[in-house]
């Protein structure tokens, strides 16, 4: 916007925005004026990272952010995603008693005991006769979708119907299972939370447990819908 085209402020009040530009237009030296506009830049800059880092402690998303913005998903990934991991780790952040006795075995969360009994039904509508990461991928997606899922632009209804479509149970070919398996999950899950030296099981632990292998079908998913892996487990970690 140029000169002519931005209404002039008067010279007491009006917008203090305003005046800034004014001054900047009526800047006789270019080189002044472009030290003015690159203070303004980084003024603006802090102000707006000040204010990503309340709305993503507010609970909303990082892509929510991005369309209040006009910014693209990668380029909010880029620009704020340590903001959005610090957010979501003081959210789900408990401080734990200083003298605390050892953990003598694994706790599943109810959060994560939640994500279970939905990938079972995912698993179980799909005719699979055990669980697995991309049934665990469809249960966190189910609304309200975890952030981390959120923020990269995936929909519950995109990785259905990938997972659907490539899974040979599906459709004519699902059967009717009771009750799918879910012990070998809990032993990949398990053994994550042991190499993370971790006493509990959570549904951040078992989207890792599901994104382990980059050939199983959850990371497939994730390639098809254009969703990098590594971006995602390093959220994560």
């Amino acid at each position: 916007m140029g000169p002519e085209q931005r209404p002039q402020a008067d010279d007491e009040g009006g917008d203090p925005v305003d005046r800034v530009f004014a001054e900047i237009d009526t800047t006789q030296d270019p080189h002044e004026a472009l030290k003015r506009v690159a203070a303004v830049r980084q003024v603006l800059d802090d102000a707006e990272r000040v204010q990503v880092a309340r709305a993503l402690e507010d609970g909303i998303s990082l892509a929510a952010v991005g369309r209040d913005l006009g910014i693209s998903r990668q380029a909010m990934h880029r620009r704020y995603g340590d903001l959005s991991s610090a957010a979501r780790q003081k959210r789900t952040h408990v401080p734990q008693p200083s003298a605390a006795p050892p953990v003598t075995g694994l706790v599943v969360t109810p959060a994560a005991r939640l994500v279970l009994r939905h990938a079972i039904a995912e698993a179980q509508a799909a005719g699979q006769p055990a669980v697995d990461g991309e049934h665990v991928l469809l249960a966190l997606l189910r609304p309200p979708a975890h952030p981390v899922l959120d923020d990269a632009g995936i929909t519950l209804e995109r990785a259905r119907s990938h997972i659907l479509g490539a899974s040979v149970s599906a459709g004519a070919f699902a059967r009717d299972i009771d009750r799918p398996d879910s012990r070998a999950l809990l032993v990949a899950a398990t053994q994550q939370a042991q190499s993370k030296e971790t006493g509990e099981i959570t549904p951040e632990l078992l989207l890792l447990t599901a994104l382990a292998d980059p050939d199983a079908a959850a990371a497939r998913t994730l390639r098809a819908l254009g969703v990098d892996r590594d971006e995602l487990i390093a959220e994560l970690s």
